[in-house]
């Protein structure tokens, strides 16, 4: 008797469409917190994203779902498969003059299997204008979160006036979110991708996620929500100005938010940067904890106002 020959899986990267929705919902919930900013997409939009955020693609073994893309300017990966985030970058890199990338953001491990592809695919990577290689990932529940006395905090800074950023304060958090971008990165978004910038704070502003705390009208914190899901909500963006540093607004602005949020999400997950050990441990003595690693690139290209729709959605096997 000849000896059984195992058959080759079938490895299949596509678009994904309303019908996968179950599915695609089922394969994110295996790690809520990790992927809350991609759970929240498809919990707002469903498959089928709009041009402008680019095209949700599976990665199918066997018709199983295995793994999760977004092929825009921001990229997100979701795929413990090497061979479905090598399948990935040689797609994103065959369309990357038609459809260039400005962000990339997953976690590490991930990040490395499909930067690496990309490299071989070009033979060297495309110009990085910023590649931060660890980016701890951390969350807070309502019972880690620190109470004020345990804190430090007095007078006002016990119970801050913190509220949803108004409409008509368009101009005034627009330069709130300049400035962090600009500290944090190196990079203006009004001169990397201005309509994009102003579309997505206006969005931000009408449906209640930029939150704001002044003093005699000077802002003294800001924080936005990136993502929401129905059991935990993505903080980022914030944001003391330096004049108000070291006064206690960071600290007490961020319990406020988070007891804030708790009462609704079962979870607050945000990402902080390697070197800003000031945060870290502003986050730590919250009651934040400390859950996985991310990576993110901010490729050196200067973006259209939109993105063009791939006019067909290969598929590799």
């Amino acid at each position: 008797m000849l000896p059984m020959v195992e058959s080759e899986q079938r490895r299949v990267l596509k678009a994904l469409r309303a019908s996968d929705s179950s599915v695609l919902r089922a394969f994110l919930l295996q790690f809520p917190q990790r992927d809350v900013y991609l759970r929240g997409l498809v919990w707002t939009l469903g498959a089928e994203l709009p041009p402008e955020l680019g095209t949700l693609l599976g990665w199918w073994v066997d018709g199983e779902l295995k793994g999760v893309f977004v092929h825009g300017q921001v990229m997100v990966l979701c795929c413990e498969d090497p061979r479905g985030l090598e399948a990935f970058a040689e797609r994103v890199g065959h369309y990357w003059h038609e459809r260039p990338i400005a962000q990339l953001m997953a976690p590490r491990s991930m990040c490395e299997v499909f930067l690496a592809a990309l490299s071989d695919h070009f033979g060297s990577l495309p110009p990085l204008h910023l590649l931060r290689h660890r980016m701890p990932a951390m969350r807070i529940r309502a019972d880690l979160l620190s109470g004020p006395d345990d804190l430090g905090l007095v007078g006002s800074l016990r119970t801050p006036p913190l509220r949803l950023a108004r409409e008509e304060e368009e101009e005034l958090v627009a330069q709130l979110a300049r400035s962090v971008t600009r500290e944090d990165l190196g990079l203006d978004p009004l001169e990397f991708a201005p309509q994009s910038f102003e579309s997505a704070l206006r969005h931000r502003l009408k449906i209640g996620r930029e939150f704001l705390w002044t003093e005699e009208a000077e802002p003294v914190f800001r924080a936005t929500l990136s993502a929401t899901t129905p059991d935990s909500v993505m903080v980022e963006g914030v944001f003391v100005p330096p004049e108000h540093r070291g006064k206690g607004y960071g600290k007490a602005g961020m319990r406020a938010l988070c007891e804030r949020l708790l009462r609704t999400y079962e979870s607050v997950v945000l990402l902080v940067g390697e070197d800003n050990e000031v945060a870290r441990r502003l986050y730590e003595r919250l009651g934040f904890e400390t859950f996985g690693e991310y990576q993110a690139a901010f490729f050196e290209i200067r973006l259209s106002e939109a993105s063009p729709r791939l006019s067909r959605d290969p598929q590799t096997s």
